[in-house]
């Protein structure tokens, strides 16, 4: 599995003609630009924890 976020172009021609004819558009290449840039930082809480 690739570490990287592929790009719009990286997709088969084929299947990027048959999401226009659907007026539809892969979703991954948009999410870039409301990602933060670098790798996220999980917010995770632990559900075992005592509260504070």
């Amino acid at each position: 599995m690739s570490t990287t976020l592929g790009t719009l172009e990286d997709l088969p021609l084929d299947y990027r003609a048959a999401l226009g004819r659907l007026s539809l558009a892969p979703l991954w290449p948009m999410m870039r630009n409301v990602l933060p840039h670098g790798a996220p930082h999980p917010r995770l809480h632990r559900h075992d924890a005592a509260p504070r």
